[in-house]
């Protein structure tokens, strides 16, 4: 580095767009080139001399002695470099839609910039505070929350590096519409209303990216995107010593780097790159703190995604990664104790769900042949969001976990419609011989039958034959009872669920796999997450009138295509990337050509000795099936327009109970699919396939 005697040089930095702006002026007793001193890597500005100058150059070397000798010395540079580190950081963004900079339009936003800085946890500013200032994050992550009717908070969006808070307040001088919090250390650029209003005056295109920012955000929350929630920095924990950390995260990177670029740091990797052994283990407390700071800071700044590779024990360096990260995943091995370990005792306590870094499990399975079980106790004992089974011998279980993680996830979604949902078969079979990926799936009654056997890796032979077997050989409809509750006494179909599924848990499915069933009593879609796989299927199957309702706690059960048939909305809202929608639900018209009803006679005479004139009349079961479908309905066209892409099979002319025509129906969503795969392979926009 060096230090300015005499003279004025001046601080040149390159922008995205490659025009060049200054970043600032260097003048007497001010450092030059300190930053790579403090977080190594290559020099990102071009400093030249305005004047004639005389400096000190100063080794690194006699850096680190003044270093060990003058901590004020440390510590006066290490302040000077985090301030130039955030000025950079603003000229960057603001950059984006101002375009080049002045050295005039530099010291006014310089003068008028107040910072503020957040730990995890505090508080921007509360739901109805006066919007009095509009601010720029420039690292760290942020999170908006609305207070409803009766006083709880809920998350309505995340706020991301280069983004601006409180646009709203600006642009229409109302009171703050929900509460910020930092969910990550995190650092905002602060602008005056006053200061807004001069930047507009020079500047009009501030309000055009202000009201272009609010646009985005409304799109964003009408179409559920997950967009906002992509991670930028994970840290991954082992759970406890005997995890084989370095091997997971080598090959989660390999995976990871097919979708974008990572930088992966470690403790030693850390050191190295600043140059000082041991400096990552530096405490709060530590002189040396600041300039760590400043070097993770910037790396933040330039990378897309950063893996934080924690130690394998409670260090400072662990817990630094796990202060710096968007999301936590902890690695642990099934057949170890499924208690917390000392890591997650030491630094994974229960924050406030508001504000606490999402947490995530991964199992790392030795044998794809042995599935997985006793998932429901690795979970009890955490709070965490999400969990995954990894093979460990299975290259596209981390592609799928990479998939997930950089928000490039798909998404399969079956709907209900009787024996129509047969052409899920066909759907899946399409999808995975065309080497579309399955990273999560869910349904809803037959949808909910089908969508648990991808789920469970059954082949295609396995899920052909079950299904023939209990479908068409023995149709699980034809179990009739005296009609006090249901037509249908539903124990065959109990049977065939608990022989097909077993004791199986949907936590221990490989897939992510969710069903929805209808809530009689609340009027409520209820989403199955946990719990036996055969009894979560049984209650989406439990058509109301043919099925006798499922209990759940003093609640009852029955299908869910009473309330959300095609549940691709709670797809959305788990998956970060493309959702696949298939809809096999009636659409024709339910008519018949007679003037009047027939009446029970009628029916039983057409059923002896068929008339054209009576061909039409819809049975018991028919009127049944289709009531159920009418409520959800309109929700399924709403589906349509929210999903990536959207299937639907020709099976209109297939009866809702129509079993005996399982491979006929099947081959039907095969060629369906594999005839729109053509149509996506030829859309440059697809990048999945």
């Amino acid at each position: 580095m060096y230090i300015a005697i005499s003279g004025k040089l001046e601080a040149v930095m390159s922008l995205e767009n490659q025009k060049k702006t200054v970043a600032g002026e260097i003048r007497p007793s001010e450092p030059a080139g300190e930053m790579q001193i403090f977080t190594g890597g290559h020099r990102h500005i071009s400093v030249h001399a305005v004047e004639d100058s005389d400096l000190i150059k100063l080794p690194k070397s006699t850096f680190e002695t003044l270093a060990v000798e003058s901590p004020r010395f440390v510590k006066r540079m290490a302040a000077i470099s985090r301030r130039r580190l955030r000025k950079n950081q603003v000229i960057t963004i603001l950059s984006k839609f101002l375009g080049p900079l002045t050295a005039v339009d530099l010291d006014f936003i310089q003068k008028h910039t107040r910072w503020v800085y957040l730990k995890r946890g505090e508080v921007l500013f509360k739901q109805n505070d006066p919007g009095d200032s509009l601010c720029v994050l420039i690292s760290g992550r942020l999170v908006a929350a609305r207070e409803d009717d009766e006083g709880n908070e809920r998350i309505v969006g995340e706020i991301t590096q280069g983004e601006l808070v409180g646009e709203m307040s600006i642009l229409t001088g109302i009171s703050r519409s929900a509460s910020v919090y930092a969910i990550r250390d995190s650092v905002l650029a602060l602008f005056s209303n006053e200061t807004i209003q001069e930047l507009i005056n020079k500047y009009p295109q501030v309000m055009v990216f202000t009201a272009r920012t609010i646009i985005n955000r409304l799109n964003k929350t009408m179409r559920k995107s997950s967009d906002s929630r992509l991670i930028s920095s994970i840290a991954v924990v082992p759970a406890n010593p005997r995890v084989k950390l370095c091997d997971f995260v080598d090959r989660l990177e390999n995976s990871l780097l097919k979708y974008t670029p990572i930088l992966r740091l470690n403790s030693a990797q850390l050191d190295s790159l600043i140059g000082i052994q041991g400096i990552s283990q530096t405490t709060e407390t530590n002189p040396y703190d600041n300039r760590l700071s400043t070097a993770l800071d910037e790396q933040a700044t330039k990378q897309h995604l950063i893996i934080y590779e924690c130690d394998q024990s409670a260090t400072p360096w662990t817990k630094r990664c796990i202060r710096q990260a968007d999301q936590i995943m902890i690695i642990a091995n099934p057949n170890d104790n499924s208690e917390p370990g000392p890591i997650e005792k030491a630094f994974l306590g229960y924050d406030n769900d508001i504000t606490a870094a999402k947490q995530v499990l991964v199992l790392m399975h030795p044998d794809q042949d042995i599935p997985p079980k006793n998932t429901d106790l690795w979970l009890s004992s955490r709070h965490v969001e999400s969990h995954y089974h990894i093979c460990l011998n299975r290259e596209d279980d981390y592609q799928r976990l990479a998939r997930i993680v950089t928000g490039n996830a798909v998404g399969l979604v079956l709907g209900g419609g009787g024996a129509r949902g047969f052409a899920h078969v066909g759907v899946v079979r399409a999808l995975q011989e065309e080497g579309v990926p399955i990273d999560m799936i869910g349904g809803c009654s037959m949808g909910a039958v089908i969508a648990a056997q991808p789920a469970l890796r059954w082949d295609y032979d396995t899920i052909l034959e079950i299904n023939n077997r209990f479908f068409v050989e023995s149709n699980p409809i034809r179990d009739y009872t005296f009609p006090a509750v249901s037509i249908v006494k539903g124990k065959k179909l109990e049977k065939f669920l608990k022989l097909g599924f077993g004791s199986k848990q949907i936590e221990d499915l490989w897939i992510t796999y969710f069903c929805v069933s209808s809530n009689l009593s609340t009027a409520e879609t209820v989403v199955h997450r946990k719990g036996d796989i055969w009894k979560a299927v049984r209650t989406s199957l439990s058509i109301p009138g043919m099925f006798a309702p499922v209990l759940h706690g003093n609640d009852l059960l029955v299908d869910g295509c009473l309330l959300n048939n095609l549940p691709g909305d709670i797809m959305t809202n788990m998956c970060k990337g493309i959702v696949i929608a298939v809809d096999v639900s009636v659409k024709t018209d339910f008519k018949i050509n007679q003037d009047t009803m027939p009446s029970a006679w009628d029916v039983i005479r057409n059923r002896i000795r068929p008339s054209k004139a009576a061909e039409h009349i819809p049975s018991i079961m028919d009127i049944m099936t289709r009531s159920t479908l009418l409520a959800s309905t309109s929700k399924a066209d709403q589906v349509k327009s929210s999903v990536d892409f959207y299937l639907r099979p020709p099976v209109d002319e297939v009866g809702l109970l129509d079993f005996s025509a399982f491979e006929e129906i099947a081959d039907i969503g095969y060629q369906h699919t594999k005839e729109e795969i053509q149509k996506w392979k030829q859309d440059s926009s697809v990048s999945f396939i």
